[in-house]
């Protein structure tokens, strides 16, 4: 019976830190989301939109930095795609 209860407590205090462990990891998540976008000067009305997070979990969920690399530079060729195509329109 003592035994039992010695187990509880323990796995209370288990489910406690696991989730202090969680907490923090969050916080850290958002500190470092908001540092990056300071960094990288993100502007305008989307510059907190969750499309830039999406991105940004995409590249550091890749394997190395070579593929992130690659990815980087995939983005900016259909951004740059995007740009000349909306600098067309607005000079017609």
């Amino acid at each position: 019976m003592r035994k039992e209860k010695e187990n509880r407590k323990s796995s209370a205090y288990n489910i406690d830190e696991l989730l202090n462990e969680l907490s923090n990891n969050l916080g850290t998540q958002v500190e470092e989301r908001k540092r990056f976008a300071e960094k990288a000067r993100l502007t305008g009305d989307n510059a907190d939109h969750r499309f830039n997070q999406l991105l940004r979990d995409y590249l550091d969920g890749l394997q190395s930095d070579g593929e992130r690399l690659e990815a980087c530079h995939n983005i900016i060729k259909i951004c740059k795609s995007y740009v000349r195509e909306y600098q067309k329109k607005s000079v017609v």
